[in-house]
């Protein structure tokens, strides 16, 4: 395996066990450390600088294992944790995710366990120290954009006009770049690259491409001045194919004066911009990651030498700033997976709402957008979707089985669910914004639902969004008590519970605009009922 080289650090009083632990490493060729109790382990992770992921026991002598994650939380260590435990209640699950740790290993464990959960943990620990590796760069490069400023600076003489004028340009994008390099949405990042490109050039047209998966096509992610999004060129063909052929840049200041080659180029790619300029976006860690284009098309309008030499310094950090928001998002859908894996142990203690969570996303996701949501509420969204119901961890499963009416004992214990869920969740620094999600799903418009009494502009738009969603997942849904509901059936219990349970507005944006997109159902169906 490649991932012979990462260090894991085995913490556990047992002897036995830590021997065990070792052969199984060993054989995957972990490099291993082994240490008694927590207080050994940090003098140990003090003593080494190479030690990747710490597998650690909870219950042990001098310090045990949540205190020992606690520990290296609070140090802003990127050491990745992970618990074992010999049995997981809401209880120990609460602590071990409050504590800090990335995963938890159930005891006893078989070696095909622990090398799935080590992969994990591998892949996070690769994304964190690549994202270490970038960010310093980044830092260099703004280093060396601020040193060049300042030295532009010194060198501009009052009434030299242009000189001052490409100091400013260039303190434009770096304090730019800042803001660029803080963004964890790539299409945003992008979005304001085109924009800076548009400033400071004075281009009306702009495009960035990036490489697709199979590095055969170049596609056009975002662009100001036309609209070819989402257009896919081969990166054998045009303008912009060369320059990822090529991995250099294509500067034309005037098409009237070019080449020969470069005359066959821009006719078989039908460029009819005056003036351009299409440079590689490279990384360290990715290389060729895309290109950006630049035009102007006036008759008495070029782009300059000077232009391209700013934009050379602009595209270098450009990319940088796109591969740490790509990066982000990788890591966030690792955590996603991580999420739907929690879920899904959860859902296994009642069969009927196997699925649930990740349908409930989606319906929710999809009136969101409906609504006018968008960014990091839909990302919130996606999240407290699949663990809007992780507190029934905390309820007896004969309770979420039971095939009769709950007794009122039985459904006291059954609301407490929300809020279970939330005491689970908080703490834990991305999920946040989840939290009023979790907690609130079950309050209702006329305040008669739990565990708030919340009621109409009481609770938060975001969270009524989930509420629909769910709901509507329920009734359709066989539950031990009764079969599922139809389509046609569910929408009748929706628009009777208009005002009273549900939002009114989205009960109807549902049914117009987002039943049919899962269900071969239209809305019409339901009119008059």
């Amino acid at each position: 395996m490649d991932d012979k080289n990462f260090s894991v650090l085995v913490v556990d009083d047992e002897a036995a066990l830590r021997s065990i632990l070792k052969e199984i490493l060993l054989e995957l060729n972990y490099s291993v450390y082994l240490a008694e109790d927590g207080y050994e382990a940090l003098q140990k992770i003090k003593n080494q600088d190479d030690i990747d992921i710490v597998l650690t026991d909870i219950k042990m002598p001098r310090m045990d294992g949540l205190e020992l994650v606690r520990n290296l939380k609070s140090e802003n260590s990127d050491i990745i944790p992970i618990m074992m435990t010999g049995y997981i209640d809401s209880e120990i699950l609460v602590s071990v995710l409050r504590a800090g740790a990335y995963d938890f290993i159930p005891k006893p464990f078989d070696a095909q366990a622990v090398e799935l959960i080590l992969k994990r943990s591998v892949k996070k620990r690769k994304m964190i120290l690549d994202n270490k590796r970038l960010m310093k760069k980044l830092k260099t490069a703004n280093k060396k954009l601020k040193a060049q400023s300042d030295k532009l600076k010194q060198k501009v003489v009052i009434g030299d006009k242009i000189l001052e004028k490409k100091y400013e340009e260039l303190k434009y994008i770096s304090e730019t770049m800042k803001k660029i390099n803080s963004s964890m949405d790539y299409k945003k990042t992008i979005h304001f690259i085109l924009n800076v490109v548009k400033k400071v050039i004075g281009s009306k047209r702009a495009s960035i491409m990036l490489m697709t998966e199979d590095k055969k096509h170049l596609k056009v992610v975002d662009m100001i001045g036309s609209s070819f999004i989402n257009e896919k060129v081969s990166i054998s063909n045009g303008v912009a194919g060369w320059v990822a052929k090529n991995n250099e840049l294509l500067y034309v200041k005037d098409r009237t004066k070019v080449s020969d080659d470069i005359k066959k180029l821009l006719k078989a790619d039908r460029y009819e911009a005056r003036s351009f300029v299409s440079l590689p976006l490279n990384t360290v860690k990715r290389g060729l990651i895309g290109i950006l284009n630049v035009t102007k098309d006036k008759e008495d309008e070029v782009i300059t030498e000077e232009e391209v030499d700013i934009l050379k310094i602009f595209s270098q950090q450009a990319a940088a700033g796109i591969e740490s928001s790509l990066t982000y998002e990788e890591l966030e859908n690792h955590y996603l997976l991580t999420i739907k894996a929690l879920s899904n142990a959860i859902e296994a203690k009642d069969e009927y709402t196997r699925g649930h969570a990740e349908r409930v996303t989606e319906y929710a996701v999809e009136l969101a957008k409906q609504v006018g949501y968008s960014g990091e509420d839909i990302r919130t969204l996606k999240f407290a979707g699949i663990l809007h119901d992780i507190g029934k961890i905390g309820v007896p499963a004969e309770i979420l089985g039971k095939p009769a009416k709950l007794t009122d004992k039985e459904y006291d214990l059954m609301k407490r669910h929300p809020e279970i869920g939330e005491s689970i969740v908080e703490g834990i620094d991305f999920l946040e914004p989840c939290l009023k999600i979790i907690r609130n799903h079950h309050e209702r418009i006329d305040g008669k639902g739990y565990p708030d009494g919340l009621k109409g502009e009481q609770i938060p738009g975001i969270v009524k969004v989930l509420t629909v969603a769910d709901a509507f997942d329920a009734m359709t849904s066989d539950r031990p008590y009764r079969k599922a509901l139809s389509v046609s059936e569910t929408v009748k219990r929706l628009k009777i519970n208009k005002g009273k349970q549900f939002d009114s507005k989205l009960v109807g944006i549902f049914i117009e605009k987002v039943i049919g997109k899962f269900f071969n159902w239209r809305s019409n169906e339901s009119k008059g009922n």
